[in-house]
């Protein structure tokens, strides 16, 4: 029996686990270890009890934006749609219809649809998708370092627990960055795969930076969001100097035919420059926390500034995402652009959105290049053409600039460190944890 493993319970590894199912049938074990506490990654939702009913917010992706002229796209979000677990926003006429902003960052026009989660979360997506490969998902289960031993297998070890082999691992997790959770935080033999030139492509990739801060407001602040965005929109493109777009959570909920919260919810995205000169900014972080929350319910939703916050604001949630969206992708090679194959033995391949774009289709297509790789290398075919060895390369000089070559384990079965990070960003919890 073939035992892979996924590693990242994001939208590409929910994707590459649906996927790995199909290619290798019914009898294959495949795992996924996620350091969060469920799927998502930077399709996060978070869910708050506030006056008496559980609300929840999409605090990463709004939705799972998909090219249905892609293959693979269509066939998941059809399944998805099945399912029950999303319905379309926006309709046959894309980004503004509805209530949707064209935002720059929002793929649009041609076969471009975007898809709500019915149970006001995109996150459910991808654990439906889970759920249909039969994979089996760990959370909390960070990993430390990963080796080659013999017979050709991973030796991979978590933070916490006892070491594991498989047959073949794919990393679903981000690139190298600022992030406290990607590929450079990952050490062991492996990294002997990574010469200097295929250091400077993994380092190649750019994000920008955000925060998401959500506001569960109190339900007598409904009208005030009501009067602001109007009868139909979802959401409200700002652009000033700290927000960037106001997006209206339990209304987007309630079109598609999901719950009907009398809380309203508002989840808001900062601009890339007030996020860079917040960098450490968190929910911990008062003055960040009160100054976004009243340029927000003040300014824009026009509720009385003699209204304490803590009488508006009744939970919050903040999320710097320090690997936000792509904005320069990298390629794989000829044969898999939108993947990076690194060993046939054992197999290991790296995707994710860092080769092609931060959509739901972007994350299905390199899960889809990934997993064609990985289940050649399964049959013997040679892809990567390279072999997985404690001593096979001399590894990159250290690098200040996100590379490899820091703080790594020596010899063949190398530990680890110790250490915490968050799913692409730091999480932090806001008003309720501190008035």
């Amino acid at each position: 029996m073939q035992r892979v493993l996924v590693v990242g319970g994001g939208c590409t590894g929910a994707c590459a686990a649906m996927l790995l199912r199909k290619k290798l049938g019914p009898d294959a074990s495949i795992e996924i270890w996620e350091k969060a506490r469920g799927f998502g990654g930077r399709m996060t939702t978070t869910r708050q009890d506030v006056a008496g009913e559980t609300v929840r917010a999409d605090v990463g992706a709004q939705y799972l934006s998909a090219d249905l002229s892609d293959p693979t796209s269509k066939e998941l979000i059809d399944m998805l749609l099945t399912r029950k677990v999303v319905a379309e926003v926006g309709g046959e006429k894309g980004p503004g219809a509805k209530g949707l902003c064209s935002t720059p960052e929002r793929q649009s026009g041609g076969s471009w649809h975007h898809f709500a989660g019915l149970e006001g979360g995109v996150n459910s997506a991808l654990k439906c998708l889970a759920d249909q490969a039969q994979a089996t998902a760990y959370f909390e289960k960070r990993v430390a370092s990963m080796d080659p031993v013999a017979g050709g297998k991973w030796r991979v070890r978590p933070f916490t627990g006892a070491p594991e082999t498989f047959d073949a691992v794919l990393f679903a997790v981000p690139g190298c960055g600022v992030g406290g959770d990607n590929i450079d935080k990952i050490h062991g033999g492996w990294e002997n795969l990574i010469d200097e030139e295929c250091n400077r492509q993994l380092r190649s990739p750019q994000h920008d930076h955000r925060h998401a801060v959500v506001l569960f407001l109190a339900p007598e602040h409904l009208q005030a969001c009501e009067a602001f965005f109007g009868p139909s929109n979802i959401e409200a493109q700002i652009d000033d100097d700290m927000v960037h777009l106001l997006a209206y959570q339990s209304r987007k909920t309630a079109c598609i035919g999901g719950p009907v919260s009398k809380s309203p919810v508002v989840v808001v995205h900062t601009t890339h420059e007030f996020s860079r000169r917040n960098q450490r900014a968190g929910g911990r972080d008062r003055p960040f926390l009160e100054a976004v929350a009243g340029r927000v319910v003040h300014e824009y939703l026009k509720i009385p500034k003699g209204v304490r916050l803590d009488n508006i604001v009744l939970g919050s949630k903040v999320i710097t995402w320090k690997q936000c969206q792509i904005t320069r992708s990298m390629k794989g090679p000829a044969a898999f652009p939108l993947c990076k194959p690194l060993s046939d033995d054992p197999p290991l391949v790296l995707a994710g959105d860092y080769f092609t774009n931060s959509s739901f289709t972007g994350c299905a297509m390199s899960a889809a290049n990934a997993v064609s790789a990985l289940s050649s290398m399964l049959k013997g075919e040679k892809i990567a053409n390279a072999v997985a060895t404690a001593s096979s390369a001399k590894r990159p000089a250290d690098s200040d600039d996100g590379g490899y070559g820091k703080g790594q384990g020596k010899g063949k079965d190398s530990k680890g460190g110790k250490g915490k990070g968050k799913k692409g960003g730091k999480a932090e919890q806001g008003y309720r944890e501190r008035y």
